[in-house]
């Protein structure tokens, strides 16, 4: 009796614990925005992206700090990123910043970018989508 009554709050625990990590593995934004400790982030330049997200919006600020540029290399080789989303505070995206992220379909530039240097989106062969907002 004490197995089955064990078994079945095992059982139970189980079915609730299941969606919950699953939820938990799954990328996490917070209001719209992919949580700052995912960027390494120095001067309000990105300098590089630890997460697994495959949609990545950028927040506005780091640290109470403004997101002024996209670092050289920040983002290479995510090839697991689909979409990146640019923030207004945002004005110059560096050499290679987001070089060999492979999956990268779409990417949303607000109209204060005013510098994207070479090789920014080199090797991005399925990036069909680049939004100037």
């Amino acid at each position: 009796m004490v197995k089955k009554i064990l078994a079945t709050i095992l059982t139970v625990f189980l079915l609730l614990m299941v969606p919950i990590l699953a939820m938990k593995a799954k990328a996490e934004t917070v209001n719209g925005y992919t949580p700052e400790k995912y960027f390494t982030f120095s001067n309000g330049t990105i300098t590089g992206y630890t997460g697994s997200d495959a949609e990545v919006v950028i927040p506005p600020t780091i640290n109470g700090q403004a997101v002024t540029s996209i670092g050289e290399y920040a983002f290479s080789g995510c090839t697991g990123l689909t979409s990146v989303t640019i923030p207004d505070s945002v004005t110059n995206i560096k050499e290679y910043a987001f070089s060999g992220c492979t999956g990268l379909t779409s990417i949303t530039i607000p109209w204060t970018v005013w510098h994207i240097e070479s090789g920014a989106f080199s090797s991005c062969q399925k990036l069909t989508d680049i939004y100037y907002t």
